[in-house]
């Protein structure tokens, strides 16, 4: 059984376009490109409030569904502000790129695109696959590879609170 304290029960609402979703030391934030820059401020005062119980720092897995659209710019500048603010909390960044063929592609091209010639101080990767992006993120936190022994419970988790948002 989970202990209470490593796993929030809370599903935050943030916009109708962004859910958050709390699994220990890792937010999952499924984003569909439609939320307003005001949003991500929002998002990014959650995020350090779960950071301030996770002295090591959490790692981020932002999901990109099959119907999601470009953010706007003062979206863009919003994402990027928010994740300049949270560098030194991060230990990991990871995009899962839902959608298939050209658009999943082109997806995927620009954020490998970003994460190369970002500069990010902490480690990004790009993926297509919920338990592959966790294979990758889990080692990032505290206790390294021994995370991945939490592989399935952080993917039955994640996908729990997914259905359960219809997101």
């Amino acid at each position: 059984m989970e202990d209470a304290t490593e796993i929030t029960g809370r599903r935050p609402a943030v916009s109708p376009h962004l859910q958050l979703i709390i699994w220990r030391d890792v937010f999952v934030l499924v984003d569909d490109g439609r939320a307003a820059a005001a949003d991500y401020s929002r998002l990014g005062n959650l995020i350090t409030e779960q950071a301030a119980k996770h002295p090591f720092g959490v790692a981020g897995l932002t999901v990109i569904p099959p119907n999601a659209q470009p953010p706007t710019p003062e979206a863009r500048e919003a994402i990027s502000n928010l994740l300049a603010s949270l560098a030194n909390k991060l230990r990991g960044a990871c995009w899962l790129v839902e959608g298939g063929g050209f658009q999943g592609a082109m997806v995927r091209a620009v954020l490998t695109g970003l994460r190369l010639f970002g500069r990010y101080p902490y480690a990004t990767h790009v993926s297509t696959q919920l338990t592959e992006a966790l294979t990758w993120l889990l080692p990032q936190l505290a206790d390294g590879n021994a995370r991945l022994a939490d592989l399935g419970k952080a993917a039955d988790y994640i996908t729990l609170q997914r259905a359960r948002a219809n997101v």
